[in-house]
């Protein structure tokens, strides 16, 4: 019996050394890490789901680094605009951002992978395509532009909607509209519905829309709020187009003056605990924004059967000329085989 005994804690013992050598000690951090400071840059507001999980992340890194690493924050523009984000931090001008696709598919037509129709059913569905190989597919396309990729946010859970100031159930019903819009799928679901998709700051939409310059705006919810676009449209197609979803990356020349505790410890901020925390608190807080909206007086219109089918043929004809664009090929085709693979 003393034997077995001794044996058993001689095993635990040995599982205990082996978990060591695969565990982040703050101390190694602190120890080893030259002092740095990284900035952050965003068009986000300092609430705004993706920014504020970047920032609590970051928070954490120079905690367990006992101040070794810091972070400088430039939220709302402050450093760089929301176009030139993606470039700041391939460049070097930045480090860090939270970095919402749409902005940038002009300097890297892959990142338009991100936000085809209907790729989708839910956040649970974008986790198994994620873990079935879309990360591994996005972490080269970010290598290829100087940058680590982190991990990654969902939220717009409730997905890309139509809203507008006229009630919109068919794509018949888009034609001849001017509907501002960002990246490449909305603007060929609107062009393939008759309507004009129209590029402006999403500062101006509110603007526009009180004053009859645009029909309408492809957004989500909580965004929308965020412009009070409740106040200057009376309907919304209550219908997923799209779930896009923001990368968090760092500029690699950055990341290799990290050492490889320091490396780890930024993996770990930035797993998938970092994605599913910003689930949780999207749907929360889409719940609340679909009430703030009714509360306002806007209709939500979900599609009939045959109505779905209308968008969901508008829709493959964005994905088709998604698939045909330079730049995309065989990549493209894989990125999208993962999300049909993992469906269910």
């Amino acid at each position: 019996m003393k034997k077995k005994l001794i044996s058993i804690l001689t095993a635990i013992t040995m599982i205990g050394t082996m978990a060591s050598a695969f565990t982040v000690s703050a101390d190694d951090i602190i120890t080893d890490q030259d002092p740095v400071t990284i900035t952050v840059v965003s068009h986000f507001t300092e609430d705004y789901l993706s920014y504020a999980a970047m920032h609590d992340a970051c928070e954490n890194i120079t905690e367990k680094t006992n101040g070794a690493v810091t972070f400088q924050y430039y939220p709302l523009e402050q450093m760089v605009k929301a176009a030139e984000e993606f470039d700041a931090v391939s460049t070097g001008l930045a480090d860090m951002a939270p970095l919402f696709p749409g902005n940038a598919t002009g300097i890297e037509p892959m990142l338009g992978a991100s936000d085809q129709p209907f790729e989708y059913t839910d956040a649970e569905h974008f986790l198994r395509a994620w873990d079935a190989g879309q990360r591994e597919i996005m972490e080269e396309v970010f290598a290829n532009h100087n940058m680590k990729l982190l991990g990654v946010t969902i939220p717009y859970i409730g997905g890309t909607m139509i809203m507008t100031r006229k009630e919109v159930k068919v794509p018949e019903d888009m034609k001849g509209f001017k509907i501002r819009s960002v990246g490449m799928a909305a603007g060929e679901i609107l062009k393939n519905c008759g309507a004009s998709p129209v590029q402006m700051s999403s500062s101006e939409y509110y603007l526009a829309l009180s004053t009859n310059t645009i029909d309408g705006v492809t957004t989500s919810l909580i965004p929308g709020l965020e412009r009070s676009v409740q106040e200057v449209v009376t309907n919304i197609l209550d219908y997923n187009m799209s779930t896009p979803y923001d990368f968090a990356a760092i500029n690699l020349d950055t990341w290799n003056k990290l050492n490889e505790a320091t490396q780890q410890l930024f993996l770990d901020s930035f797993n998938d605990d970092y994605t599913r925390k910003v689930v949780k608190d999207a749907a929360e807080q889409d719940a609340e924004a679909r009430a703030t909206y009714e509360a306002a007086g806007v209709t939500f219109y979900a599609p009939t059967e045959e109505e779905a089918a209308l968008w969901n043929e508008v829709g493959q004809s964005a994905i088709d000329a998604f698939l045909a664009s330079d730049g995309i090929g065989e990549l493209g085709q894989k990125y999208l085989e993962f999300a049909e693979q993992t469906r269910e």
